[in-house]
């Protein structure tokens, strides 16, 4: 069917400068039909000459300035050939980008998005759909009951490419009657224990115990219970299981693989160093459980990464700290040196990004965030409201996806709704990001090109094996979807 959108996207690519060929064949690829896609050409191509036909034209004052009305046939092709050879140079081919727009008039109502140079900005996504792995009920039994914690370091975690999760419940709720400062009875409801209360009690108070339940589940297996929290270090080796816990009975424990270690004192972090394993409590270092000699933990592959960075880039990132107000955040995607700098904007501190030594998100007032994504960087711009004096304001802000100078995602020009991105990762090439519309405070996850899961609170999602995987909440039940 042929549409009016298809009719703005074919005279927008044509704008651009891009042949029909290229315009026909990204149209086909997306499954519009060639015989629709070539009546629609002819519309577009009949309405310019139509335009020339009539005889007007704006000039840049906005003032019509009427052409001749003898114009030939012949002159009128002219005319069209000259303009279109004109909008061809004024710019590099251009290519329409998408993630999975199917063949209808909802297709193209976001086909703004363009890039320069590139025909294949990503992979497409066809017929995305998600199925529920795991699901869980605030007041449900056991084992489906509890709450998974996904806080800043999250209760849901892909390690050795398998689904870990840690599930925390209220096992056992008491009362305690406390008689002349001393406990007299405990029971689970507040009446039985007052029930109880002596006659000669003075003073009387009542106190509360919950006892809490933490299970840790790795490959939908329960492997771990608690009455303590237990912590999954997601960063220290990505095949291999690792988290700590602390049991009244015991003390704390690190759990690596097959290997338990007892941990005196309280633990700080740990790291995997040329295969062994360093952690730090209060009461020291530790190799392999053992008490070590050394003050500071050994380099984590993160650090010697860094390092080399360091070494590699030390000419550019030294230009680089006397340009720039700070370096935040030194990187390298694709083998090419990345910064996140810092520059002073009246009184404020915004961030550009910087990619093999060219400043991306100029145009915009900050860059926020950015990932890796097929060897290149995806990046969070911001652009900030103002006052009358120009004064900006940080917490209130439109963000827009972007690569290669393409927004990916963003609110359009004029649009009142301003989105931000909450959490961003990559999937398979393919960003994925957690949206919020502050106006409403609504969640929705945005892939592909699509929104999912619109009206959930949206926890946590996660690249699980090429798959995007989803922590969701709604009317107190969290469940996990997999992408299919």
């Amino acid at each position: 069917m042929i549409t009016q959108q298809l009719h703005d996207y074919i005279r927008q690519q044509l704008d651009a400068g891009i042949d029909q060929s290229q315009i026909t064949q990204t149209l086909l690829n997306q499954g519009w039909i060639e015989s629709d896609v070539n009546q629609a050409f002819d519309s577009v191509i009949n309405s310019n000459l139509a335009i020339i036909d009539e005889g007007s034209k704006m000039n840049p004052n906005g003032l019509d300035e009427t052409l001749p009305q003898s114009l030939t046939e012949k002159n009128k092709k002219f005319i069209l050939i000259v303009i279109l050879l004109g909008i061809m140079a004024l710019g590099v081919g251009a290519y329409f980008v998408t993630y999975k727009y199917p063949s209808s008039e909802s297709s193209l109502q976001n086909a703004h998005l363009v890039n320069s140079g590139e025909k294949n900005l990503s992979k497409q996504k066809e017929n995305v759909e998600f199925s529920k792995v795991v699901e869980i009920s605030l007041n449900g039994a056991p084992p489906n009951k509890g709450y998974i914690m996904a806080g800043s370091n999250g209760g849901f975690w892909v390690v050795n490419n398998k689904l870990v999760y840690t599930l925390n419940y209220l096992d056992k709720s008491e009362h305690a009657l406390i008689c002349d400062g001393k406990e007299v009875y405990r029971a689970s409801s507040f009446e039985e224990v007052m029930s109880h209360k002596p006659e000669t009690c003075q003073s009387s108070s009542v106190s509360y115990f919950d006892t809490n339940r933490h299970i840790l589940y790795y490959d939908g297996n329960e492997i771990h219970a608690s009455t303590e929290v237990i912590n999954v270090l997601d960063n220290l080796d990505k095949s291999t299981l690792a988290y700590y816990t602390f049991e009244p009975t015991v003390g704390q424990r690190f759990f690596f693989g097959d290997k338990v270690y007892d941990m005196p004192g309280t633990f700080f972090d740990a790291v995997l160093n040329e295969g062994k394993l360093f952690f730090r409590t209060t009461s020291g270092i530790f190799e392999s459980g053992v008490k070590s000699t050394r003050n500071e933990l050994p380099l984590s592959q993160n650090e010697v990464l860094q390092n080399k960075i360091l070494s590699d880039f030390d000419s550019e990132i030294k230009s680089a700290k006397k340009k720039y107000r700070n370096i935040i955040k030194i990187d390298t995607i694709g083998g090419k040196l990345v910064l996140l700098a810092e520059k002073k904007v009246k009184e404020k501190n915004l961030y550009v990004l910087v990619y093999d030594g060219k400043e991306l998100g100029v145009e915009y007032d900050s860059v926020v965030g950015y990932i890796e994504s097929e060897g290149r960087p995806v990046y969070i711009a911001a652009n900030y409201k103002r006052d009358n004096n120009d004064n900006i304001y940080v917490s209130n802000n439109a963000q827009f996806l972007i690569r290669d100078g393409v927004v990916l995602f963003g609110a359009k020009k004029g649009e009142e709704e301003i989105h931000s991105v909450e959490d961003l990762i990559d999937v398979n090439g393919i960003p994925a990001a957690i949206i919020r519309t502050p106006r409403t405070e609504s969640l929705y996850v945005w892939y592909g090109g699509k929104k999912f899961f619109e009206g959930y609170n949206i926890h946590k999602i996660l690249n699980f094996n090429g798959k995007l995987a989803v922590l969701v909440e709604k009317d107190r039940i969290q469940t996990i979807f997999i992408e299919q």
